[in-house]
């Protein structure tokens, strides 16, 4: 397609992030994987049948490790009063990252004028992985949720995150 014409989303990028030199993963597990690690993360990333990391995939972890992670962007990149994600990283992560699609950020889907999810604040964002894995993050109302389970057909984002958000409001 000519460029600016079609939207592609793809796990190559992410994939890339597996290849990283010794120096740059080094850095990168000292300045946001060890605090992470330290108090949060017991989190695993699938491999494939050649050993390479699936980082575009496949994270293994349970509810409440993925709920951290929503919290450390709740947060703004602060974690226990540590700043280790960039609070600028944050903000423009969760922020439209192209004109093709307004409701996607940096591996956020975005609820940009609430299209996305009606029912809920305009500045909420999600991780919406493999599964109908979630992790839900609503700014506005200091909300992070998090859905695990098999993916169902009745499954409706907007529906599950509008009660919560309605519960936290009432």
């Amino acid at each position: 397609a000519e460029h600016g014409t079609a939207l592609c989303l793809d796990g190559a990028i992410q994939q890339d992030l597996a290849r990283l030199q010794p120096a740059e993963r080094e850095a990168l597990r000292s300045t946001v994987n060890a605090p992470l690690h330290e108090s949060m993360w017991n989190a695993a990333w699938m491999s494939d049948t050649a050993g390479n990391t699936l980082t575009y995939m496949g994270v293994v972890a349970s509810a409440r490790e993925f709920a951290k992670f929503g919290y450390l962007y709740l947060r703004g990149g602060v974690w226990e009063g540590q700043q280790i994600l960039s609070a600028d990283w944050v903000s423009e992560s969760t922020q439209p990252s192209q004109i093709m699609n307004p409701f996607y950020g940096y591996l956020w889907w975005l609820n940009t004028a609430g299209a996305t999810w009606p029912n809920v604040p305009e500045d909420a964002f999600a991780a919406m992985g493999m599964n109908e894995k979630r992790i839900y993050v609503v700014p506005s109302l200091d909300i992070v949720a998090v859905r695990l389970g098999a993916p169902q057909a009745a499954w409706n984002d907007n529906a599950f995150l509008g009660r919560v958000c309605a519960s936290v409001i009432e």
